[in-house]
C-alpha cells in the first residue's frame, strides 16, 4: 500500500509540473533597437552627353600670287573659282560640281538679261577699269558693278549643293578674305599720303577689278549667244535703232553668223533700252526643269558690313581692323 501511495504521488507531481510548464508563457524577448534616422541617398545626377569637340579648321588654300615687284597679282578670273580649284573635290562629286557651275552660268546670264542696257554700260566701263588702274571715272561704274553681280557666291552654292563641306567652304572663304586683305594692305601703303580723290579712284578701281571677272565673262557669254541666235531672237520684232545708218554698219559684222561680243554689244547699244532688254531675255538660256535643278533655292542673307569679296574704302583704309 505504501509503495502504491508513493507511485501515485510521483505521478501526480509529474502531471502537475507538465501542466505548469504549459500554462506559464516564456518571458518576452527584448525588441530590436530602432535604428537612428538616416537621410535617403541623393539622386544620381543626370547623365550629360558631351559632344565631341569640333574638328580643327581646314587650312585655307594659298591663292595669293605676287609679281616680280612683290605686289599681289589681281586675278582675271573670279577669285572664288581660284580658291575652289585649290580644294580636293571628291571624284564622285565632279559631275555635281560641273552641274552647279553650269546652272550658275544660266542664272547669271538670266539676271544680266533682266538688267538690259545696264549690262552694256557696265561692260564698257569695266573694260576701261581693267585697261587703266588709274581710270578717273571708276566711281561711275561701281553701283552698276554691284548690281550685276550674282549672290550668293560660287563656293556657298557648292556647299549648299553638297559638293563641298562646310569646312571646305570656310577654308575657301578665308583664302578669299586673305586675298582681299592683302590688296587692302597694299592700298594703304600706296595711298597713305595721296589726296582723297586719288584714294577714292584707286580704291574703286581695285574693287571693280576684284568684283567683275565673272560679270564680264557671263556678259560675253550672253552676247555671244545673242549673236549666234540673232535671226531667231529678232524674228517678228520691229527694231528701232536710234541711228539707222550706224546700225546697218554694225550689222555687217553679223554676216558670218558668229559675231563677236563686241560686235553684238555695239549693235545692241544703238537700240532703245526696252528692245535691248527684250532681245537679251530671248537670248538668255532657259532654266533647267525643277527636278534637274542642283542649286537649292535659299534666301540671300543681308550683306555684311564688310563683304568678303570687297576691298576697303578709303575711310576704312585708315583703320587696320
Amino acid at each position: 500500500m505504501r509503495m502504491r501511495a508513493v507511485l501515485i504521488g510521483l505521478l501526480s507531481a509529474s502531471v502537475s509540473g507538465g501542466a505548469l510548464a504549459q500554462v506559464i508563457p516564456p518571458a518576452p524577448s527584448k525588441p530590436a533597437p530602432t535604428p537612428a534616422w538616416e537621410p535617403p541617398p541623393p539622386p544620381e545626377p543626370p547623365k550629360v552627353e558631351v559632344a565631341p569637340p569640333p574638328p580643327p579648321p581646314m587650312p585655307a588654300p594659298e591663292i595669293i600670287q605676287r609679281g616680280a615687284d612683290g605686289k599681289v597679282v589681281m586675278f582675271t578670273e573670279p577669285v572664288e573659282e581660284v580658291a575652289v580649284a585649290k580644294l580636293a573635290i571628291a571624284p564622285e562629286k565632279k559631275a555635281l560640281f560641273d552641274a552647279v557651275r553650269a546652272e550658275r552660268s544660266v542664272l547669271f546670264q538670266r539676271r544680266l538679261a533682266s538688267l538690259g542696257e545696264k549690262v552694256l554700260r557696265g561692260r564698257e566701263g569695266f573694260a576701261k577699269v581693267w585697261a587703266d588702274p588709274n581710270f578717273d571715272r571708276s566711281m561711275d561704274f561701281l553701283a552698276v558693278g554691284r548690281e550685276l553681280m550674282l549672290s550668293p557666291p560660287l563656293h556657298r552654292q557648292l556647299q549648299a549643293a553638297g559638293v563641298i563641306s562646310e569646312q571646305e567652304y570656310d577654308a575657301a572663304d578665308r583664302a578669299i578674305k586673305a586675298y582681299s586683305a592683302e590688296l587692302a594692305k597694299e592700298l594703304r601703303a600706296e595711298l597713305e599720303t595721296a589726296p582723297m580723290s586719288a584714294q577714292m579712284q584707286r580704291t574703286v578701281n581695285v574693287n571693280l577689278r576684284r568684283m567683275t571677272p565673272e560679270v564680264i565673262r557671263e556678259t560675253d557669254n550672253l552676247l555671244r549667244t545673242a549673236g549666234s541666235r540673232w535671226g531667231e531672237i529678232t524674228a517678228g520684232a520691229t527694231l528701232n535703232p536710234t541711228d539707222k545708218a550706224a546700225f546697218a554698219e554694225a550689222m555687217k559684222a553679223f554676216a558670218g553668223g558668229s559675231p563677236t561680243p563686241d560686235a553684238v554689244a555695239k549693235a545692241l547699244s544703238l537700240l532703245p533700252p526696252e528692245e535691248i532688254k527684250g532681245l537679251l531675255e530671248r537670248a538668255a538660256p532657259p532654266l533647267p526643269a525643277a527636278e534637274n535643278r542642283v542649286i537649292p533655292d535659299a534666301p540671300t542673307p543681308p550683306p555684311p558690313s564688310r563683304p568678303a569679296g570687297r576691298v576697303l574704302t578709303p575711310a576704312e583704309l585708315k583703320s587696320p581692323k
